[in-house]
């Protein structure tokens, strides 16, 4: 059975696909208050990273040694 969105814990591994926009916030909870984001990325190559937490429809991850925010819909479960 395939893992829900709303599945994901905190150290489990996800797929990210290319051309996937990552957002960083100043605040904490920058991804669920209406923050602007102080930085935004888009993914050039597909990456298997850490889910770091959620944030209501948010997914914060361990991406290149930083922590960013991408929407549940463009995250997939990591196949073993």
């Amino acid at each position: 059975m395939a893992k829900l969105l709303d599945e994901f814990e905190a150290g489990e591994l996800v797929y990210v696909p290319s051309d996937v926009q990552m957002y960083q916030f100043k605040s904490d909870h920058g991804a669920i208050d209406g923050s602007a984001p102080s930085a935004i990325i888009t993914t050039t190559s597909p990456a298997s990273v850490l889910c770091a937490g959620r944030e209501g429809s948010w997914c914060k991850i361990l991406y290149k040694g930083a922590c960013w925010h991408v929407l549940d819909t463009n995250i997939y479960p990591h196949k073993e």
